[in-house]
């Protein structure tokens, strides 16, 4: 700044660093101690650079106004009101000076490089060229400038919008991005527990419903074409639910767990199936040996079994590897306390193991 801005300014630096440049080349940086109204200043703890380069230092100096010829304050009083002010009644005259002030602020001290000068100035007598070329412009020129600052301000308010829509967009990638994570993470858990699912709900044979005896849970003749020709289905012996198995005594529990008994359920039905596969065909279709079963099992069925689906002890251990030991009978009677297989003895020795 030159020499014109008020002293008032100049008392606001005090205790601040500033730069001063003399008349004769030699550039002061130091803290401002006192600044008289006659412009006289008094700097501690001064760098002095000399024009042939060399640096020096000074514990104290005092420098008179008359020699000053440009004084930088520091950056923080640039946006003090007062500074402002008077930068606004001294400024318009020092325009060429400024330029000078930006090249020492660039380099970082005290003086300017030819080179840097000579730039500053190049920038702006270019730009003053272009302010003449267009002065005397004709009015056709004047309107196409005009439409064309109408049209890059539409630009502008554009390329703000497209923007907008941008960081719009990124913010829904983001939170598409966090949606498939969570997703991934249901996915694994929803394989874990396809993976890990307990063997006894997994039914061998599709079910469809269809009702026997006022009973949907029958097995369908869809994929077996033995069955699917006589168009009939066998009831299955319904699994053990957790609270039907918490409700049974004690003593009829024993050590056997919920996992257990509807494994042997899961055995039984398969039991079933195999039996009744060989019931469901055709005289027409049986082999002699196949017909020889066929009547034996048949013989089993009388009154009391018409309609209900049942194993013998031997069909169980011919069909579904079961056999009848204390722990099987201990489980039968656990199933027959729950509601789901009722005995059926008669004539003579036979027990016939029913589904209800």
């Amino acid at each position: 700044m030159s020499l014109g801005v008020p002293v008032k300014i100049l008392h606001e630096a005090e205790g601040h660093i500033v730069t001063l440049e003399t008349n004769t080349g030699e550039v002061y940086r130091g803290k401002l101690i006192e600044a008289e109204d006659n412009m006289n200043c008094q700097m501690a703890d001064v760098t002095v650079t000399y024009r042939d380069g060399k640096v020096g230092k000074l514990e104290n100096m005092y420098i008179r106004g008359s020699k000053i010829r440009f004084l930088i304050l520091p950056d923080m009083l640039k946006n003090a009101p007062m500074f402002k002010k008077a930068g606004s009644r001294v400024g318009a005259g020092n325009r060429g000076k400024s330029a000078i002030l930006r090249a020492q602020a660039a380099r970082g001290r005290g003086r300017a490089s030819v080179e840097e000068l000579d730039q500053e100035f190049s920038k702006k007598i270019s730009l003053v060229r272009e302010c003449l070329e267009l002065k005397d412009m004709d009015k056709d020129a004047a309107i196409f400038f005009k439409s064309l600052n109408v049209e890059i301000r539409d630009l502008k308010e554009q390329f703000k919008e497209l923007r907008d829509i941008i960081k719009s967009g990124n913010e829904k990638v983001v939170q598409l991005q966090n949606l498939v994570k969570k997703l991934e993470k249901l996915k694994n858990r929803l394989d874990h527990m396809e993976e890990n699912f307990p063997a006894i709900f997994k039914s061998s044979v599709p079910v469809v419903q269809k009702e026997i005896n006022g009973n949907a849970n029958v097995i369908s003749t869809k994929n077996d074409p033995a069955l699917a020709k006589n168009k009939r289905s066998v009831e299955r012996m319904k699994f053990v639910t957790i609270q039907e198995f918490e409700n049974v005594p004690k003593y009829l529990k024993g050590r056997f767990k919920y996992e257990q008994v509807n494994k042997f359920v899961e055995e039984f039905n398969h039991a079933l199936e195999g039996k009744y596969k060989l019931l469901f065909m055709s005289r027409k279709e049986l082999k002699p040996p196949q017909l020889k079963i066929w009547q034996k099992l048949k013989s089993q069925e009388n009154a009391e079994t018409k309609g209900l689906f049942f194993c013998t002890t031997e069909d169980l251990k011919d069909y579904g590897n079961i056999k009848l030991d204390k722990a099987s009978l201990n489980i039968m009677t656990i199933l027959r306390h729950c509601g789901k297989v009722k005995e059926i003895r008669g004539p003579g020795p036979i027990i016939r193991y029913t589904v209800v």
